[in-house]
């Protein structure tokens, strides 16, 4: 499976600099796209935890859980959205994930 491949390269990575956010959500990312919604769930929390402003990691972890069929914790991430967005666009909120 050429996932896999990507996976692997993306973990030992994790594993040099467990703290990078952009290794998280793109093994997240990758997670979800393989249906594999419990560990895709996992990258993007952790993603969330080092930078609670990220607004993709809010709106994809809302998209697993809607998935997983879990809305009431997908409606209140999407409202994380929302909320954060209006403070980007207000400028009270510099970009995140970057």
């Amino acid at each position: 499976m050429k996932w896999q491949g990507i996976i692997s390269s993306r973990a030992e990575y994790i594993e040099l600099a467990p703290e990078d956010i952009n290794s998280l959500m793109n093994r997240g990312k990758l997670f979800y796209e393989m249906g594999d919604h419990p560990k895709a769930l996992t990258d993007i929390t952790r993603t969330i935890e080092l930078n609670p402003d990220f607004i993709y990691a809010w709106q994809l972890r809302g998209d697993v859980y809607t998935a997983m069929g879990r809305s009431d914790e997908a409606e209140a991430d999407f409202a994380k959205v929302k909320e954060l967005m209006e403070q980007y666009e207000s400028g009270r909120l510099a970009e995140s994930g970057d």
